[in-house]
């Protein structure tokens, strides 16, 4: 097994776990409070931006999901966004640290959705890292030019 199967895996595991936030979308409310209470972050708020926003956040966790199972499809195509997305998933997860600590979410929250997502960053990047990309269709039309002319 190589690095390349190795990546479209953890890719497609990635986003097979992004994508479980859409059930969330539609989630009642009383359910989204129970959630809440059992994490350890007391009553959710019920202020119409709150569930907006959880709404919101769980709708783009999803679509993002969906464009990186789609993306994983064809990796080689997909390289140089995979690359600008790698970099700012690593970005993402430092942020997302960031904003958990200083929010003074639980440590217990901080660990299970920050935790993982800057080490998963820098697996990403590895094994991208160890990818030759594929030639780009404008190097394809140019070395084809220069053996023609």
């Amino acid at each position: 097994m190589n690095a390349r199967f190795w990546f479209t895996w953890i890719l497609r595991v990635f986003a097979g776990f992004m994508m479980l936030a859409l059930p969330s979308v539609f989630m009642p409310i009383s359910w989204m409070d129970a959630i809440c209470e059992r994490s350890g972050l007391g009553p959710m708020p019920t202020e119409p931006v709150a569930i907006y926003m959880a709404r919101h956040l769980s709708l783009m966790y999803a679509l993002t999901g969906v464009l990186l199972m789609y993306m994983s499809l064809d990796v080689d195509r997909h390289f140089p966004l995979l690359k600008v997305f790698g970099w700012g998933l690593l970005a993402f997860g430092a942020i997302l640290l960031w904003i958990d600590v200083s929010s003074g979410m639980p440590t217990s929250w901080t660990v299970m959705e920050a935790g993982p997502i800057v080490p998963v960053a820098v697996l990403f990047l590895w094994l991208l890292g160890q990818l030759a990309p594929a030639p780009s269709t404008a190097t394809i039309e140019s070395d084809s030019a220069s053996e023609s002319g």
